[in-house]
C-alpha cells in the first residue's frame, strides 16, 4: 500500500508567502498612492484627465505593485518565470483598466449624461461603496479561475494536524457567520451601496467609446491569470501538496484588494480636480 505521507511536503517545508512580501505590497500600495496624492496633475485645460497622465499613473501603480509581486512568486514559492510573466502580465491590464481606461470612460460618459445616484465616486463614502461593489466582481473571476483549477487538483490525503486545523478554521468562518448575521442591516444597506456604486460606474465605463478596448484588456487579463493558476495547480499536483495553489490564491487576493483601496484614493484625487457632473436624486 502507497505510504500517502511520503508524498506529501513537511509542513517546514511547504512553499509560504514570507510576512516580508505582505509588507512589501502595503509599502508598493502605500507609495501608489503617495504618488497619486503628490504628482502635479496638468492642470485642467481640459474638462477630461489626460490619458497619457492616466496611463503614467496605472504603469508607476503596475511597476511598485508587480515587483513585490515577483518576489512573492519566484522566491517564496518557487515558482516558474512563465508563472510570474502571465501572473505579472495580468496584473498590469488590471492595473491599465484600473487607474488609466476606467476612469477616462467614466469621464468621457459624464460629459454627456450628468449622473444621477446617491453613491458617486465623488465623495469618500461613494468612492469606497464602488470600490467594495467593483471589487466583488473582480475576486469572484478570480475565485471562480481558481476553483476550476483546484477542482482538477488531486493530492493525497490530508494529515491529520490539517484535519484540525481546517476544523478551526470552521469554527472561526462559524463565528464570523454570527457575527455578521448579528449587523445583517447594516450589511444591507453596505451590500445596496455597494452594488449602486459598481452598476453607475461598470455601466458608464461600458458605455463609452473606450468599451471595446477595456474589454478586450479584462479578457486578456483573464486569459493570462487563467494560465497563471493553471501552471501553478499542476506544480501543486507534481509535489503532491495544494499549499502553493492556496498561496498563489491569496497573494493574487491580495493585491487586488490592494488596487481597490488604492482605487479610492485615485479616483477622490481625480474628481477633486475634475469634478463629476453629478446630481442627488431627491
Amino acid at each position: 500500500m502507497t505510504d500517502h505521507t511520503e508524498q506529501t511536503a513537511p509542513a517546514a517545508t511547504r512553499p509560504r508567502i514570507r510576512p516580508a512580501r505582505w509588507v512589501a505590497l502595503g509599502v508598493a500600495a502605500g507609495a501608489g498612492a503617495l504618488a497619486v496624492a503628490l504628482l502635479p496633475p496638468p492642470g485642467r485645460t481640459a474638462p477630461l484627465p489626460p490619458l497619457s497622465w492616466l496611463t503614467v499613473l496605472a504603469l508607476l501603480i503596475a511597476a511598485l505593485t508587480c515587483a513585490a509581486l515577483y518576489q512573492g512568486i519566484r522566491r517564496d514559492l518557487g515558482l516558474a518565470p512563465r508563472v510570474a510573466a502571465y501572473t505579472l502580465g495580468g496584473f498590469a491590464l488590471i492595473a491599465l483598466t484600473k487607474f488609466a481606461l476606467g476612469p477616462r470612460a467614466m469621464y468621457e460618459v459624464n460629459q454627456l449624461t450628468t449622473f444621477e445616484s446617491w453613491v458617486t465616486p465623488d465623495d469618500p463614502a461613494g468612492a469606497t461603496l464602488t470600490a467594495l461593489g467593483v471589487l466583488a466582481l473582480y475576486l469572484a473571476s478570480f475565485t471562480l479561475i481558481y476553483r476550476v483549477a483546484r477542482r482538477r487538483l488531486v493530492v493525497p490525503r490530508a494529515r491529520e494536524g490539517g484535519r484540525w486545523r481546517r476544523r478551526g478554521l470552521l469554527i472561526l468562518i462559524t463565528g464570523v457567520v454570527l457575527l455578521v448575521t448579528g449587523i445583517a442591516m447594516v450589511g444591507a444597506v453596505v451590500l445596496l451601496g455597494a452594488v449602486m456604486g459598481a452598476s453607475l460606474y461598470v455601466g458608464a465605463v461600458f458605455a463609452s467609446t473606450l468599451a471595446l478596448l477595456i474589454g478586450t484588456a479584462l479578457a486578456g487579463a483573464a486569459m493570462l491569470l487563467t494560465l497563471a493558476v493553471h501552471e501553478v495547480a499542476e506544480r501543486a499536483r507534481l509535489v503532491g501538496d495544494a499549499a502553493v495553489l492556496v498561496s498563489f490564491f491569496w497573494l493574487g487576493v491580495a493585491v487586488l484588494v490592494l488596487y481597490h483601496a488604492l482605487w479610492i484614493v485615485y479616483v477622490l484625487v481625480l474628481t477633486t480636480v475634475w469634478p463629476l457632473k453629478v446630481v442627488v436624486p431627491k
